[in-house]
């Protein structure tokens, strides 16, 4: 596997990607591309945090490129940071002359990375996308369930609820920190960054701290209000028994992409918990997802 890093948005700290090749790249045989977002609910995660997962890895060993892209995050950030991040990166895309095919870009990621994805469709002008590939996403994120509070029984994404202490994480949340686009840190560390997301979510914080940055970026705190008739045709995965974003998130993306006419596929897998681990035991689900993005691709 080929991987090189690149600024795509001169900030401070700069914020990266990753071009991802199984064999090295090639510019005089531009590749088709899919822009794949990493998960961590808009608080935690970073482009190399568990990647690539198994449909990410299908897609490269048919061919294709992938650009892995950090983006801001939350709370130092805002949805206004990502925004200005998504646009910096449209164009890194029609302007890096890397050997990948502008016209089969899809577009897609996991958990809070399909939310992404939506942000970027929302601001995308310059770019034509011919699928969208959403994994286990988050959407309705101003929703009873990111906003209500558990108790220690819980368990979130395999972790015990009762582990997910506030004083383990209150540091993260102090004002002034600098924004940051990028944590690799252990989600089963209760003192990690990557724990933030599930105390947040724990706490039912997670729901009102999207929701207040969403309004203030997009005048709406529900992110399905973005999706209008000029998405590209869209393929789900998301299993039923997810503790961390629920399967009614993806049911309610393919019903509001329904409601303005766009062709989706949902495929549910039954029993599967968030991120569908082991994922190879889903081949199946994901062979069939993959089969759908690299048609629409083709068209």
């Amino acid at each position: 596997m080929n991987r090189t890093s690149y600024i795509y948005h001169p900030v401070s700290p700069p914020v990266e990607l990753d071009l991802v090749t199984s064999t090295a790249p090639d510019t005089s045989r531009p590749r088709p591309v899919l822009v794949f977002f990493h998960g961590g609910g808009l608080v935690s995660g970073s482009r190399r945090a568990r990647f690539p997962p198994l449909p990410v890895k299908l897609l490269l060993d048919r061919g294709w490129a992938v650009v892995v892209p950090d983006y801001r995050l939350l709370p130092e950030a805002g949805i206004t940071d990502i925004l200005e991040d998504m646009r910096q990166l449209e164009s890194w895309l029609v302007e890096s002359a890397v050997g990948i095919d502008l016209g089969r870009i899809v577009i897609g990621g996991s958990s809070a990375g399909s939310l992404v994805s939506i942000l970027a469709l929302s601001v995308w002008r310059k770019v034509s996308v011919c699928s969208f590939l959403s994994l286990w996403g988050m959407s309705q994120t101003e929703g009873e369930w990111y906003c209500r509070r558990r108790d220690n029984s819980a368990l979130l994404g395999g972790i015990p609820a009762r582990q997910l202490q506030e004083e383990n994480v209150a540091h993260y949340l102090q004002p002034g920190r600098p924004q940051i686009s990028t944590d690799e840190g252990n989600i089963r560390d209760p003192c990690s960054r990557a724990s933030l997301f599930l105390w947040l979510l724990k706490e039912g914080h997670i729901g009102p701290r999207i929701s207040d940055s969403m309004r203030i970026a997009t005048g709406t705190e529900a992110v399905l209000d973005l999706i209008d008739p000029s998405y590209p045709p869209t393929v789900i995965v998301h299993g039923t028994a997810d503790t961390v974003a629920p399967v009614t998130d993806s049911r309610a993306l393919a019903a509001a992409l329904q409601r303005v006419k766009v062709a989706v596929r949902l495929i549910e897998v039954e029993g599967a918990d968030h991120g569908l681990a082991p994922q190879e035991t889903y081949r199946d689900s994901f062979e069939e997802a993959i089969q759908s993005v690299e048609e629409s691709s083709k068209h």
